[in-house]
């Protein structure tokens, strides 16, 4: 019961967020960022009128017209290098690699560990995050890597019309819950980390959702 209690608390945290996955709504695409051209001729004008030094910006773009906007995505312009993509998942990467650490201690969450003291163990085990940071002899935390090439080239080729735009995980990480509670506290966590901004979220955990498509696997994807 306490299980079924849960699972129906995650279910009404993903209603109110707002952005679950229902299959209809599966287009979420790698947008390019707004340029300030494509804005109305007001906003451009309030963007000229902040002082140049706040703007990090190369003169250089400004002279062919290629200045973004921070933190806006233009819908109209999907992303269509595949060199693009990873140039940028390998900064995002490393980027969100510190930030799950902050999501795992939020909700008491657990990596797999690979060493310990700088020897190999025989089985990977799982810990939790808040028990072993700042401890040097745990020093292999395992986070998942990027995705070859070959296989986002592969899933490209086989699955997405070559349309790189909807490659959305060749950077993915993964955090793992001893129970729902902690998981929908970190997922609450989050979606309010001002640091990120969630565009999907998928919840696996949904008694609706089939496991035959995942393999039996059971989960909360975010995109």
């Amino acid at each position: 019961e306490d299980g079924r209690g849960q699972i129906e608390h995650l279910q009404k945290v993903v209603q109110m967020v707002g952005l679950a996955w229902d299959g209809s709504n599966s287009l979420c695409r790698q947008l390019n960022h707004m340029t300030l051209s494509k804005l109305p001729r007001k906003q451009q004008a309030d963007y000229a009128r902040v002082p140049a030094k706040s703007i990090l910006v190369n003169p250089m773009l400004h002279e062919v017209d290629h200045v973004f906007v921070p933190g806006r995505a233009d819908a109209s312009s999907t992303v269509t290098s595949i060199n693009q993509l990873y140039t940028c998942a390998a900064i995002a990467h490393l980027l969100v690699a510190q930030r799950i650490k902050v999501w795992a201690e939020s909700g008491d969450g657990m990596f797999i560990l690979r060493s310990k003291a700088g020897l190999a163990l025989e089985q990977p085990e799982f810990v939790k995050w808040n028990d072993v940071k700042g401890d040097p002899s745990m020093d292999h935390i395992h986070h998942v890597k990027m995705k070859r090439l070959g296989r986002a080239i592969e899933k490209l080729l086989r699955s997405y019309r070559h349309e790189p735009s909807r490659l959305l995980d060749i950077s993915r990480h993964s955090i793992v819950f001893a129970n729902i509670s902690d998981l929908t506290r970190a997922l609450g966590n989050i979606i309010t980390d001002e640091n990120v901004r969630v565009e999907r979220l998928k919840n696996r955990l949904d008694p609706r959702h089939s496991s035959d498509e995942t393999a039996g696997d059971r989960d909360v994807c975010l995109n």
